[in-house]
């Protein structure tokens, strides 16, 4: 796999381009900042994945002396609701 360089400030202003790159070309594309390397892009067939991020599941926040946990989607909707639906 081809691989190119660009430095940081390259990269941000050709963002676009470096992922037209590795979508369109398969080429890998290295991130630098002060001639250092700190971040790759490669094709996602290429990555490994991480099993973590994968398994991820938000937590639950303990309301006030409640006994119950919410999951905060489940407080903005009813937020929400209360405050549309209640007009």
């Amino acid at each position: 796999m081809q691989t190119k360089v660009y430095s940081a400030f390259q990269a941000r202003n050709n963002f676009g381009e470096l992922l037209n790159l590795v979508y369109y070309q398969n080429i890998e594309v290295v991130i630098e900042k002060m001639n250092k390397p700190v971040a790759r892009i490669v094709p996602i067939q290429k990555a490994k994945v991480n099993k973590q991020l994968i398994k991820f599941n938000p937590p639950t926040f303990k309301m006030g002396k409640i006994n119950s946990s919410l999951h905060r989607s489940e407080i903005y909707d009813d937020y929400l609701d209360k405050k549309f639906l209640a007009k």
